[in-house]
């Protein structure tokens, strides 16, 4: 049978896991929204006329979106990693409530 202070121990795992990932989940959202005004404004901004501020104002928001991109893209990977771990920690769990020793 399982032990019940590893039972909690890997309770109270799951929920740090699951509280961290609900919070991976906000702030991508938070990023992809932010992102998606920034875009909005981008293309606002597209009718410019041409010149050296608007090549340098673009080349500035391709470098912010680059970053952007991978800031979102490393958030994900964490998000992923826990979802991981939560696999885990229920295998742990599971292994735990096997039987110990012999069934004579």
């Amino acid at each position: 049978m399982m032990d019940e202070k590893n039972l909690e121990k890997y309770k109270r795992e799951l929920d740090d896991l699951d509280r961290l990932s609900s919070k991976l989940d906000s702030l991508i959202s938070d990023l992809r929204a932010e992102q998606l005004l920034v875009k909005n404004k981008v293309e606002e901004l597209t009718t410019w006329k041409s010149g050296n501020a608007k090549d340098a104002f673009q080349q500035e928001m391709g470098s912010y979106f680059d970053t952007f991109t991978k800031k979102i893209d490393n958030l994900e990977k964490a998000e992923k990693e826990v979802k991981h771990a939560k696999t885990k920690v229920k295998h742990m769990m599971m292994l735990e409530d096997l039987p110990k020793g012999p069934k004579w």
